[in-house]
């Protein structure tokens, strides 16, 4: 029985699989297995995948029949594991050298039934850094682990136990739900800070892209109001239901409400899903703190169209003195505008995609080109 499996799904990702794979088969433990399970692809990922498992043992592939989604797709490879633990990797995403040596000395160390590593999310545009830095928070209460599930190990047993699998039903946030049904288990875990799983996102086909279909949107409702579901249902302390909704729940609807829309029809059941939970959990008090008085106002009275104008506004004020209210800066975010007033009231500019300059919101002042 091997130490770790490992699974990677694999779906049209054949520019990024050979990072992937060569930091797998490069691991400082060697006695793991790599299950690459092939979601039908349509470029060479399949190819690339025989020609790792001719040269090395630990490589196995399945190849789908047809297409699934990644939830089957690592669904697949839980039936088909057989180590002690098992990890999960994302095809684009890799790992440092020593990432599973130290989480499973750790395991064993520490008798976890979780280990996790630390996170690093790197965005392929700007090769941008950001290291969350929560486990920490994550040690003192599981409850506050809502994202990368990749950056751990699970006792294979344990997910057996409580049938934790990935729903195949969602195309989007199945990694959430999954994550959440995790986590309520209240499972020991050990985290530690010196080894990285290194997340790339910005990719325009990535499943967490700026942008959401419809498929995706309707995914997305579903999957909150099943996370809903799985909370209220877990029997928690009045201070654990207010953990995991802020982080599993609320912190999520946040970030996708942000998202862009295929139709504004979508962004609305997006928002209503939201006022829903919030109305039947009662945690008014969470959203007054997550989203602000203008955005709470709006999610409280169920007000769509003031909710997106809320939303699209970011407004800052400069304080004279650190006293007295005198300009304020009002940036709407779903168009290229900036327009900055003296006390909220006088206009006294305004700004065009960052390179037209307008005094008074109306007299051209200056015209940056290149």
């Amino acid at each position: 029985m091997p130490k770790i499996s490992v699974i990677v799904p694999v779906y049209n990702v054949a520019p990024y699989l050979e990072r992937c794979l060569n930091s797998l088969i490069g691991q400082t433990l060697k006695d793991i297995e790599i299950i690459c399970v092939d979601d039908k692809s349509t470029d060479n990922s399949l190819e690339i995948l025989r020609e790792y498992e001719k040269k090395d043992k630990r490589v196995k592939v399945f190849a789908l029949e047809k297409n699934g989604g990644v939830a089957i797709a690592r669904n697949t490879g839980i039936d088909a594991a057989t180590g002690e633990f098992i990890g999960f990797v994302d095809p684009d995403d890799y790992v440092d050298l020593d990432f599973y040596e130290k989480l499973y000395t750790c395991a064993i160390k520490t008798n976890s039934t979780i280990v996790k590593g630390n996170g690093c999310r790197i965005d392929v545009n700007t090769g941008r850094k950001y290291i969350p830095n929560d486990n920490f928070q994550i040690m003192h209460n599981i409850g506050y682990w809502h994202a990368l599930f990749v950056t751990a190990i699970y006792k294979r047993n344990f997910l057996i136990k409580h049938n934790l699998r990935f729903p195949s039903d969602l195309c989007i946030s199945e990694d959430a739900l999954f994550l959440t049904r995790v986590t309520l288990q209240k499972p020991s875990i050990y985290c530690i800070d010196d080894v990285f799983y290194y997340y790339m996102f910005g990719r325009p086909d990535h499943l967490d892209s700026d942008k959401l279909s419809h498929k995706k949107a309707v995914s997305n409702s579903a999957a909150h109001k099943l996370l809903w579901d799985a909370v209220r249902n877990a029997n928690l302390s009045s201070a654990d239901m207010d953990i995991w909704l802020e982080n599993h729940i609320f912190m999520r609807m946040r970030y996708m409400l942000k998202k862009k829309y295929e139709s504004k029809d979508d962004h609305k059941i997006a928002f209503e899903t939201l006022v829903a939970i919030a109305k039947e959990s009662g945690a008014y008090h969470l959203i007054d703190m997550m989203f602000g008085s203008g955005l709470a106002n709006a999610i409280k009275t169920n007000n769509f169209p003031l909710f997106l104008a809320r939303l699209y506004a970011d407004i800052k004020w400069w304080f004279l003195f650190g006293i007295l209210p005198i300009i304020k800066v009002r940036r709407l975010n779903n168009k290229p505008r900036t327009y900055v007033s003296l006390f909220g009231i006088i206009p006294l500019l305004e700004i065009k995609r960052g390179k037209r300059f307008y005094l008074f919101n109306v007299i051209p002042l200056l015209k940056i080109k290149g």
